[in-house]
């Protein structure tokens, strides 16, 4: 009976001896089995302008009203990941070379850790290069050509040239596509990549390919976008001039831009919307989003909530600091 005794006493001193690996062996499963989330944080103070010198400590963040462990802090500035994404449909035509012009500045003043990759949309998306510096990047944009016959932007908004009275029709404009690749590509938690889109904001295809496509309206493409994780910034060409001088029609249904939809696909991402007419307004319109993605803090969490975490997670961001605001997104979707 001593002897069975013994036997007892030991097994449980070993299993208590080892009983701590198996614990944290636990939480290191729970914590890789959970997604890191990153969010993307921009400070002001009260009278807007930029704090650049915060720390860890100096945040809180929440998800669903829960004060989470930030496990991650990259303070800013920080080399940039910058995806530019350009819409090459007809109703783009005439402000292009504005756009190519000040998307070659933007690209010449980026610092050389930055990142770059080119992409463009008409009908389809077509992934021009690989990450890659200020040469390739420079190259690619350089050898961009619309879908029609361009001029030069003037200085101040329209008139058009003498002779474009008639009107076109545009009908190749697959941006919701063009979105669902991108966050596709890019849709994942752990990245950090954003998307510099230039677009009039407006979606026409032919109606039966806009049924083959996966997402079929703008609710779908914001949706995407709460469950992706790459920035959206848009630089968004308001065509409504164009709309009184008769010089385009978008579509079958009327003219003008959507900006306020690429507004809301910006602001599901945590990024932002600028509006543009004019070659000075868009040279503004690059350097405020610059001045942004110059400012961004990361930090990053995994999630406290576990089990079936499908649906809408909102997020707050607190500086601890007085008189200042923090801007991020408002939360993530998860579909399943």
């Amino acid at each position: 009976m001593r002897k069975v005794g013994k036997f007892h006493i030991l097994t449980l001193w070993m299993i208590s001896l080892f009983s701590p690996v198996v614990a944290q062996q636990d939480e290191v499963k729970i914590k890789i089995d959970t997604e890191l989330v990153n969010v993307d944080v921009i400070v002001n103070d009260r009278a807007g302008k930029r704090i650049h010198d915060l720390k860890k400590e100096d945040f809180e963040i929440y998800e669903d009203g829960v004060l989470q462990e930030i496990t991650h802090f990259k303070p800013a500035p920080q080399p940039l990941r910058l995806i530019l994404l350009f819409d090459m449909s007809t109703s783009m035509g005439l402000v292009f070379p504005a756009i190519k012009d000040e998307a070659v500045k933007l690209v010449e003043s980026l610092n050389q850790l930055d990142e770059m990759m080119v992409a463009s949309f008409g009908m389809d998306v077509q992934w021009h290069t690989d990450w890659g510096g200020k040469a390739l990047t420079t190259n690619a944009i350089l050898g961009l050509k619309s879908a029609s016959v361009p001029y030069k932007l003037p200085p101040q908004p329209f008139p058009l040239p003498p002779g474009r009275r008639g009107g076109f029709a545009d009908v190749n404009t697959n941006l919701y596509g063009a979105m669902h690749s991108l966050f596709e590509r890019f849709g994942g938690r752990s990245g950090n990549e954003v998307t510099l889109l230039f677009s009039d904001g407006v979606d026409r295809i032919d109606r039966n390919l806009a049924k083959q496509r996966p997402v079929k309206d703008s609710k779908q493409v914001i949706q995407e976008a709460q469950e992706s994780w790459t920035q959206i910034y848009a630089a968004c060409f308001k065509t409504e001039r164009e709309k009184a001088l008769n010089a385009i029609v978008i579509g079958r249904d009327g003219y003008g831009s959507n900006c306020k939809f690429l507004s809301e696909v910006a602001d599901a991402t945590g990024g932002r919307s600028f509006e543009f007419e004019s070659q000075p307004d868009l040279a503004q319109v690059m350097k405020k989003t610059l001045d942004e993605l110059r400012s961004q803090y990361i930090l990053a969490y995994y999630p406290s909530s576990q089990g079936n975490r499908a649906g809408f997670h909102k997020i707050k961001v607190v500086v601890k600091k007085p008189d200042m605001i923090a801007r991020t997104r408002e939360g993530y979707l998860i579909s399943k």
